[in-house]
């Protein structure tokens, strides 16, 4: 038998090894190394024909990219977060699946562990992208009261049915659908919605147009506009039976979550197809100024996204000047906070470089150049400007965003043209720059030449001296100058 010092000794490391944890996966509240990468490894993913092929990915905070190798950064796959549908769950052999919008992409990692952890990071990433869902109120049931419950002193509070936070499903009948105004002048689809706000569905006229969601409230037999969305903040927009039933959807924006109602399930559908249409109108939009330039880097296509994502509406305005539209078609609303602006209310301020107008704390007079101005007016003016705009024009300043040939191609020829017309009397007449010019080894004319001259004279590549491109025709000859030295070279060499 054991020994009770042996004993001992065999719990012991029995006890250490049950101390001893590994964590697989990221912690809460450590900082991520990878600036902008939430998790970045090597996984696999099934072909059409069922066949694995390795792959590097890179998991950010708004996109799921797919890549050749870690090296070779060349992009196969790039899924925007917005339209993840639903994650699956990670299976024993490391698969997992990541359902997008009209797609679905079957993957595999190293283990079951790293397959949960690619899901928890993903996880993570749209609570993030996604604006916080309200908190969920859980209805309590209480007993039976008698027919006859005494008073109670507190009867002015409201009734433990009252506290659902769940909006109350109401038929579409009880509702007033009616509506004849006038729709706006760019709108694409202008109609009658409930909106649930306060606990209860308030009737709002919702237009929607290219640019913005706006919402109008109906005062005394007029649209009175209550808010408005910008096409750029729209996440997306979803179908939401919980509600009550088909005719129900909400509209995820990056302020807020709308929950509204349509007149029957068609309309719910079609606003959805017509939303949905609209963002990928402006998304294209965005790949357009993004080509202006050609083919981007890496580094550019990234501040690109990072200004697109705030303030996309302005790329509009970065090559074409634009038109002051005056305030009464923003619905004296400021264009940046939609506060109310206006004679009776703040002073509004407009913006040179978007032609719109806002208050005071979003427009504080920083001056700027408009690059509109610069590239068809040649206008190095600088102008006021929001704070939205200096934002914007701050972070795309050093990047090579304007293609001119495709913009605005010859614009500057003249202006070039009087340069060169300026700086080729000053060498001519210059005694200092004269001496500088060549005369041809040729002919020996004494007329000085200049290697700017490139209608009437030719430079040589090797020595770089400057000759008649007539003699040097009719001569048929190499460089007089370069044979020389090549001829005094072999003469050093022999002696």
């Amino acid at each position: 038998m054991p020994s009770p010092a042996s004993r001992k000794s065999t719990a012991a490391p029995a006890q250490e090894h049950k101390t001893f944890c590994v964590v697989h996966r990221r912690q809460m509240g450590l900082s991520n190394p990878f600036r902008g990468l939430m998790k970045l490894g090597m996984v696999e993913r099934r072909g059409a024909m069922g066949i694995w092929k390795e792959l590097f990915c890179e998991l950010s905070p708004l996109e799921f990219r797919l890549y050749l190798s870690d090296e070779e950064r060349t992009c196969v796959e790039s899924c925007s977060l917005l339209r993840c549908e639903s994650v699956g769950p990670a299976h024993s052999d490391g698969r997992f699946e990541l359902v997008f919008s009209g797609k679905k992409l079957a993957l595999r990692a190293s283990s079951q562990d790293e397959a949960e952890d690619w899901l928890d990071r993903v996880r993570e990433a749209l609570q993030k992208v996604r604006p916080q869902q309200e908190d969920e109120w859980v209805n309590v049931q209480y007993p039976d009261e008698p027919a006859d419950p005494p008073e109670d002193p507190q009867s002015g509070l409201p009734s433990h049915s009252d506290l659902s936070s769940e909006p109350a499903t109401l038929q579409g009948s009880q509702f007033d659908w009616s509506s004849a105004h006038v729709p706006e002048p760019d709108a694409i689809k202008e109609s009658l919605l409930y909106l649930y706000t306060d606990r209860t569905w308030v009737p709002y006229i919702f237009s929607l147009s290219l640019e913005s969601l706006k919402c109008f409230r109906v005062r005394n037999n007029e649209k009175m506009l209550s808010d408005s969305h910008g096409v750029e903040t729209i996440r997306d927009i979803l179908p939401d039976t919980s509600l009550g039933g088909p005719s129900f959807f909400k509209i995820i924006t990056a302020k807020a979550v709308l929950k509204l109602q349509a007149r029957n399930a068609e309309e719910a559908a079609l606003w959805r197809d017509l939303v949905r249409k609209v963002l990928a109108s402006y998304l294209e939009t965005v790949e357009e100024a993004v080509t202006l330039s050609g083919s981007l880097d890496e580094n550019c296509q990234e501040v690109l996204k990072f200004a697109t994502r705030e303030n996309g509406f302005l790329l509009q305005y970065l090559v074409a000047i634009p038109t002051e539209k005056g305030l009464d078609s923003q619905g004296c609303f400021c264009a940046g906070c939609s506060r109310q602006i206006g004679f009776s209310f703040v002073r509004p301020k407009l913006c040179a470089f978007s032609g719109l107008y806002y208050c005071d704390i979003c427009h504080q007079d920083d001056a700027s150049v408009i690059p509109a101005r610069i590239i068809h007016n040649w206008d190095l003016t600088k102008r006021p400007i929001c704070r939205q705009a200096l934002k914007f024009l701050t972070q795309i300043r050093a990047q090579p965003l304007i293609n001119l040939q495709l913009i605005a191609e010859g614009v500057y020829e003249g202006f070039l043209k009087a340069l060169i017309e300026f700086a080729s009397q000053h060498v001519y007449h210059c005694d200092l720059c004269t001496q500088r010019g060549f005369i041809c080894q040729i002919c020996q004319h004494r007329d000085i030449i200049f290697p700017f001259e490139f209608d009437t004279t030719v430079r040589c590549a090797e020595c770089k001296t400057v000759l008649h491109r007539s003699c040097q025709a009719v001569a048929k000859k190499g460089c007089p100058r370069c044979a020389r030295r090549r001829k005094y070279q072999e003469q050093n060499v022999l002696t």
